[in-house]
């Protein structure tokens, strides 16, 4: 959602089109505004935002790699206004709308709770502020806030300005030991970021749900998967082809079985977060070969939904 390319490292480094990706946005798109609107039964909407993570983990690294490889740096400020040209508009526009209708619509005794809110949303620290206030923002909720959904954007905010970072730093480190490769060093890295991140997850989930939910903390895990995946390209390539599609099949019936089954609350994070976000992960790995599920969420509607899905997501909450 919040990373908009569409783009996977390829075995030589080059990007390769990855439209079953933007179909799968697509359909978590779908499925959460099904669920907000709590029309036709699907309880799991909610997980849209754990295929969102994974996607965007996927896409970041996929788009930092074949820069590194094609010129051996990769130009952080470049990223880093690319990235704001990209998502900031469509967030500040929705910010503004809110904030109007928040003046226009709630009570006075809301306004400042309101302001709060968007100052912490203009920091990515949002997630931070619900915490504190018990609020676990799921599915829209008055009592949350106008600007609760934000949370998300802080969460993967905070990955998008730490891990390119994190990425030049090893990646620097690994050129200067020759013989160790690139994405080796990088690959142990968001194993070793990845591991701690989930098991805080799983332990904060029996201790305080409400941070489990939205710590940045115990939601980087999901982010690593979908990086590893990135920097596992050209191994996924080779990957024989019908082995590929059962992978790929199989990991969106487990999406499709977690939207139709996953209810919102403490239960569905922790080891229950896995359930979908592997789901993602093998679909990405599949890669958009025939016979796998690119060819259903390559069709041309879920990739029309899929490439409007971050705007829809800031709009559907307010």
């Amino acid at each position: 959602m919040v990373v908009r390319a569409e783009r996977q490292t390829g075995s030589g480094g080059q990007p390769d089109h990855r439209p079953d990706i933007t179909g799968l946005r697509g359909l978590a798109v779908v499925a959460l505004l099904l669920t907000s609107a709590g029309v036709g039964g699907l309880p799991g909407g909610v997980v849209a935002v754990d295929i969102f993570l994974v996607v965007s983990g996927f896409l970041l690294t996929a788009t930092l790699l074949p820069e590194w490889i094609r010129t051996g740096a990769v130009s952080l400020p470049g990223f880093y206004a690319r990235s704001a040209r990209r998502l900031l508009p469509t967030a500040a526009l929705v910010l503004a709308v809110s904030l109007v209708l928040a003046l226009l619509l709630l009570p006075e005794a809301r306004w400042a709770q309101t302001g709060w809110d968007l100052l912490a949303t203009g920091l990515t620290g949002l997630h931070w502020r619900l915490a504190e206030r018990g609020v676990t923002p799921v599915l829209p909720d008055p009592t949350a806030g106008i600007l609760a959904h934000y949370w998300v954007l802080g969460v993967a905010g905070q990955f998008i300005l730490l891990w390119p970072l994190l990425f030049v730093g090893v990646a620097t480190w690994a050129v200067r030991r020759r013989g160790l490769g690139l994405r080796r060093p990088l690959l142990i890295t968001l194993g070793v970021l990845g591991l701690a991140s989930l098991a805080w997850s799983v332990q904060l989930t029996t201790t305080d749900p409400t941070r489990a939910h939205l710590a940045a903390t115990a939601r980087f895990w999901e982010f690593a998967l979908g990086g590893g995946l990135a920097l596992l390209g050209a191994r996924l390539h080779r990957l024989p082809g019908r082995f590929a599609a059962a992978l790929g099949w199989s990991g969106l019936a487990t999406v499709v079985v977690a939207v139709c089954t996953v209810r919102p609350g403490a239960h569905h994070l922790g080891y229950a977060t896995l359930f979908t976000a592997l789901g993602t992960a093998a679909i990405i790995a599949a890669g958009a070969g025939r016979g796998g599920p690119a060819v259903l969420l390559g069709r041309r509607p879920l990739r029309a939904v899929g490439a409007l899905a971050y705007p829809l997501y800031l709009w559907h909450w307010p």
